[in-house]
């Protein structure tokens, strides 16, 4: 529990000292009164930042306040709207020479765009991609001359607003192509932190694969960090994607060799209503045919909906019990 809290200490004070705005579009906007009530800032980090904005830039001191107050609705989870979606943007930008583009699933899937922040998964991820980012900078020796930056979206955990997140890379990706002989932009000397050279994804596999393909036509790089889907790993059909972590076939084997360990002759599949869960459950069916292993039943699980919840997965164990019943009599 203490490294986790000094871990947390140290990620804001990283952090507070960077440009990283969570609000892009009120970054010059006057923050109201009320905004102001709603913002849980009473951390000793925070009286620190607001301390030290005598010092700074007003625009600064506002970009490190909002973080703030992102980070502190992990205690107090908000909901966000698609209207609060629209005025805050919900980017994380770092200056540099490199910029590393990022698409991750900041904040959890709601009923209309963006709920409370996802205290496991992508946040985690995207701590580890700032800090990294720091670390490398702090490196005089590693990249001499050259400072990496970030231009992070968050999708939300929803796959329509990801392709819409994913679009505001495309113009990136016109300039770097309209670039002259000696490099530089046509028309435009000034830079531009949307001028990724590549985008670190952690969002769903359907999304990965959405993103890749029109990331293609553009030839911007995509390196996802945390899917396992087979039909990702299609060199041929997604040139520009590259996956870091092993395919699902690793999985599916150990999944057969345990049913075949314990001599089982019939088992029922519980698969994820998704293309990582549906391919996974195609792959592994076939496999059971061929070690001679009967598929009971088979029943797809609801993701992102109230159903799952409620009536649905009741209705699913209603399923399996009747039907480990029929077999036992």
């Amino acid at each position: 529990m203490k490294a986790s809290i000094k871990l947390r200490l140290l990620l804001l004070l990283v952090l507070s000292t960077r440009f990283i705005t969570c609000c892009a579009e009120e970054a010059n906007n006057e923050t109201s009164s009320n905004e102001a009530q709603e913002r849980p800032l009473k951390s000793e980090a925070s009286e620190e930042v607001v301390a030290q904005s005598s010092t700074e830039s007003q625009d600064e001191a506002k970009s490190r306040i909002r973080f703030l107050a992102m980070m502190n609705s992990l205690a107090n989870p908000k909901n966000f709207t698609y209207k609060d979606v629209q005025q805050q943007m919900k980017t994380i930008e770092m200056d540099g020479d490199i910029i590393l583009g990022g698409l991750m699933s900041i904040h959890d899937k709601y009923e209309e765009v963006c709920g409370p922040i996802m205290r496991k998964g992508s946040i985690q991820e995207l701590e580890a991609i700032l800090f990294t980012i720091d670390k490398v900078n702090s490196m005089e020796n590693f990249l001499p001359g050259i400072k990496l930056g970030a231009f992070i979206f968050d999708d939300c955990n929803r796959d329509s607003y990801t392709l819409e997140q994913a679009t505001k890379f495309i113009q990136s990706s016109r300039d770097v192509l309209n670039k002259s002989d000696d490099g530089c932009t046509k028309g435009d000397s000034d830079f531009q932190p949307s001028k990724a050279s590549g985008v670190i994804s952690s969002i769903s596999s359907s999304s990965t694969m959405e993103v890749a393909n029109l990331f293609r036509l553009f030839k911007i790089p995509q390196v996802s960090i945390s899917n396992s889907n087979l039909q990702l790993n299609n060199t041929t059909k997604l040139e520009y994607l590259l996956t870091t972590v092993p395919s699902n076939n690793s999985q599916i084997d150990f999944i057969l060799k345990m049913i075949l360990s314990l001599k089982l002759s019939h088992v029922s599949v519980l698969y994820e209503d998704s293309a990582y869960g549906y391919q996974s459950f195609m792959v592994l069916e076939g496999l059971l045919s061929r070690n001679n292993v009967s598929l009971a039943l088979n029943q797809s699980l609801v993701k992102h909906s109230k159903l799952s919840y409620k009536a649905y997965y009741d209705q699913v164990i209603t399923n399996l019990v009747a039907e480990y019943k029929s077999r036992s009599k």
